[in-house]
């Protein structure tokens, strides 16, 4: 999809779920994280989010959120790479792309309006 819509991958973050479901021994995951599969310029982030059995047991999006910091934390692959796991992670990384882009563009946009 990316291909289509960004196909130099200049624009394009990508997001990993249900990274608890890899197969054990596989290092897909790790590899994508890495951005060594395919390149994208502001790479990829991993998410755990709540299972149906979570919200089927009420698991609110809070507790949900600190399962997957403790999950990430403890997990042999992903521990070292806090800049590239969790929920937060992916929020404080597209702030900082959505204040990057705002920050290039409106100068052209005020160039507009004042034309």
């Amino acid at each position: 999809m990316a291909e289509i819509s960004d196909p130099s991958r200049a624009r394009t973050l990508g997001v990993i779920t249900k990274v608890d479901l890899e197969d054990e021994g596989s290092n897909i995951v790790l590899n994508y994280l890495n951005n060594e599969n395919l390149i994208l310029n502001y790479g990829y982030i991993a998410v755990k989010n709540r299972s149906q059995k979570d919200i089927d047991a009420s698991v609110d999006v809070r507790e949900g959120l600190l399962k997957e910091q403790e999950y990430f934390n403890q997990h042999p692959k992903y521990k070292d790479l806090n800049n590239k796991v969790g929920t937060k992670v992916l929020s404080n990384h597209l702030s900082i792309v959505l204040f990057e882009h705002i920050r290039n563009t409106l100068p052209s946009i005020e160039n507009s309006i004042n034309k």
